[in-house]
């Protein structure tokens, strides 16, 4: 990708820049390498808002957003994922909408903010199911599931998990291993460890 990146600085194709500076970013972040990633994807940041390119920077902000996350640097990340909000809601946008929405939800649950966080997943739940996204519909049910964990309300938890779980599409290992994980939670909750360890 480096190789890539010098071949796209020479021919000035600032477009493919940014794609390239976002992949490597997003790749070094997951190899540990936080500052290199910050790097790029500043970069990567700054070239998207000169070219005034809207999907690039709202990418890029969301990508910047989970590191802030990860780092635990919550503050910055509101900065990001609103600035991302707004830019995909001038576009209109409402797949990027929807995602934002999912990630400001659940930054507000790391931050004890319950209420904005239900706001944040309720606008989304019903953005997904106009759009007709089943993945996203599922991620909304996860989070409210966490949501209601978080709160003790054991019984609006479950719901929530079981409600993903009728959702979830055909063949979606990965959500029906999420959903699954949930249920597990709540049948350890009721001390129910046969049906927890399933």
């Amino acid at each position: 990708m480096e190789e890539g990146l010098g071949l796209a600085r020479q021919s000035g194709d600032r477009d493919q820049i940014c794609g390239l500076l976002l992949n490597l970013g997003v790749t070094v972040a997951e190899q540990g390498h936080d500052a290199q990633a910050e790097t790029y994807l500043l970069e990567g940041l700054t070239i998207a808002r000169q070219i005034r390119h809207q999907e690039w920077t709202i990418v890029l902000l969301l990508n910047m957003g989970e590191m802030s996350v990860d780092q635990g640097n919550f503050a910055n990340a509101e900065v990001y994922y609103s600035e991302a909000l707004t830019l995909a809601r001038q576009i209109s946008n409402r797949e990027w909408i929807g995602i934002l929405l999912i990630n400001m939800g659940k930054l507000a649950q790391k931050q004890g903010n319950y209420t904005q966080a239900n706001t944040y997943l309720l606008e989304s739940l019903k953005l997904a199911r106009q759009i007709s996204r089943p993945r996203m519909i599922c991620v909304c049910f996860y989070e409210y599931g966490n949501l209601y964990l978080l709160q003790k309300q054991f019984e609006a938890a479950e719901r929530s998990f079981k409600e993903m779980l009728a959702s979830i599409p055909e063949g979606d290992q990965e959500l029906l291993s999420l959903a699954q994980y949930g249920l597990a939670r709540m049948a350890a909750i009721r001390g129910d460890t046969v049906e927890a360890r399933k």
